[in-house]
């Protein structure tokens, strides 16, 4: 039998050329299938402090039965000029909405400002105010200008009334807006998912090893990750 004796570094310890190997698997965990969850969740809460409901994705479970779990936002990125973000679902103009991002997410301006022009449509036209969003058929990105958001006012009785084309167009320049905002989160995500810093800490915290080409090691030593 002959030993051989393979010397093995951190990610940190690796040459400037070696890490960007590495880098390049360790990508692929950080921001494997599904990176975008918790991004979801934060916009789907947004939403409702917004008075938006986002539509839910129906997948199919490893039993074969149909759930409705995460919101179903869609987007495209991040490299692209038509990259963005998109969901379909509803609008109902409902007041209050800054006072619930500064409570939620005070130091998000974007937020805010959002907040605030629906808080004074709703406070011009009130809770008359609605709005549909539905996929425009778009297959190839998915960004704001995806979706079709046709804006509806109702009287008091619920019967519908003209809407203005101020009022159209304001309605879905908020809305568009927030996919944008959307979109802005995801791009944050990934970008520190895949940045050197969190990949550093991320494989000394999973034990990964590479040999001095930046390929991984840790075959040889027992599985912690």
């Amino acid at each position: 039998m002959k030993t051989v004796t393979i010397p093995v570094y951190q990610y940190s310890e690796l040459s400037e050329k070696a890490r960007e190997r590495a880098a390049e698997l360790l990508r692929n965990h950080t921001a494997d299938h599904h990176w975008w969850d918790s991004t979801y969740d934060d916009a789907d809460n947004v939403a409702t402090l917004l008075g938006i409901t986002i539509d839910r994705a129906i997948i199919s479970t490893k039993s074969g039965r149909r759930e409705s779990r995460l919101s179903d936002i869609r987007f495209s990125g991040f490299w692209s000029q038509g990259d963005g973000a998109s969901f379909v679902g509803h609008f109902s103009s409902k007041g209050g909405c800054e006072k619930a991002i500064q409570a939620y997410a005070p130091l998000d301006e974007k937020l805010l400002a959002i907040a605030t022009s629906l808080d004074a449509l709703h406070l011009r036209l009130g809770t008359r105010l609605s709005a549909a969003l539905t996929s425009n058929g778009h297959q190839r990105y998915s960004h704001e200008n995806t979706v079709d958001i046709d804006v509806t006012l109702t009287d008091l009785n619920g019967d519908e009334q003209s809407v203005s084309g101020d009022v159209e167009n304001e309605v879905a320049h908020l809305l568009r807006s927030f996919m944008r905002w959307i979109y802005g989160q995801l791009e944050n995500e990934y970008d520190y998912l895949t940045s050197n810093d969190y990949l550093a800490e991320y494989a000394d915290a999973n034990g990964y090893w590479f040999d001095d080409r930046g390929h991984e090691s840790s075959r040889f030593f027992p599985a912690q990750h």
